[in-house]
């Protein structure tokens, strides 16, 4: 079976930072889908998130995240020079619950003969969950927990197919 690992490049652990509080987010949306998401934390750093997709059949392709920290000067990118859609950005502060220490589990799905870490769960002191996944498009994200309208939770598979895996 193979597995497809969240993209992570950063010197600290994963885990470490999908862990730390967060204070708001922004979200960077084409056409009404999510493409980009930035998780700020109080001290002007962000876990910014990303779908990758990976073929892996005929027709047949699991979105991964691809996660990497920014500074809050980095917060949108600059505009593309290849005449691609621009992206918009709404930025929204959190539920204080989300400030501290968090709990997080990453969503998987398994599909012809290949696991695929295509989402997390963070869960806050108090119970409230921040849901997000690779979008049903290609590229999108699903986010359930933060911003609100009719493309924001699109997941390529209904929730309860992926599996919960605690995060080492």
């Amino acid at each position: 079976m193979t597995h497809l690992a969240f993209a992570w490049h950063e010197i600290s652990p994963l885990a470490t930072e999908l862990t730390a509080g967060v204070v708001r987010a922004t979200l960077g949306s084409m056409l009404h889908f999510p493409q980009l998401l930035t998780l700020w934390r109080a001290d002007g750093t962000g876990l910014q998130i990303r779908a990758r997709m990976h073929d892996i059949a005929l027709r047949l392709e699991l979105g991964v995240l691809k996660l990497g920290l920014v500074n809050a000067e980095k917060e949108q990118p600059k505009p593309s020079l290849t005449g691609v859609r621009e992206l918009s950005f709404a930025t929204v502060g959190l539920p204080a619950s989300f400030h501290g220490q968090n709990k997080v589990v990453k969503l998987v799905i398994s599909e012809a003969d290949t696991t695929a870490d295509s989402g997390i769960l963070i869960t806050a002191s108090d119970g409230k969950e921040i849901v997000i996944l690779a979008g049903v498009m290609p590229y999108s994200l699903a986010i359930r927990g933060i911003f609100s309208g009719p493309r924001i939770f699109q997941p390529a598979y209904k929730l309860e197919h992926y599996e919960r895996v605690e995060i080492m």
